[in-house]
């Protein structure tokens, strides 16, 4: 993997690590920004390493769109 998709599944790691934190201690809405914060991220490493770009946009289902990502990946990016 390329090391710039790799820093950005890692902050995306980083980000739903913390998501999961605050679903424990019940601050929700903390947990969902932080969710979508890491779906974002993931995201943006698959386009780093399958176009050696990222699109420089906070729209999941845009991002999960152009790396040809699954429906069940579009589908939660609509969720979120």
């Amino acid at each position: 993997m390329k090391e710039e998709a790799e820093n950005w599944l890692s902050k995306a790691d980083e980000d739903l690590a913390t998501a999961e934190d605050c679903v424990r201690i019940k601050r929700f809405h903390a947990s969902a920004f932080y969710s979508q914060q890491a779906a974002e991220k993931a995201l943006k490493a698959m386009q780093i390493q399958l176009l050696d770009r990222f699109d420089r946009v906070h729209d999941l289902l845009m991002l999960a769109n152009s790396v040809k990502a699954p429906k069940e990946v579009t589908n939660c990016c609509t969720m979120l």
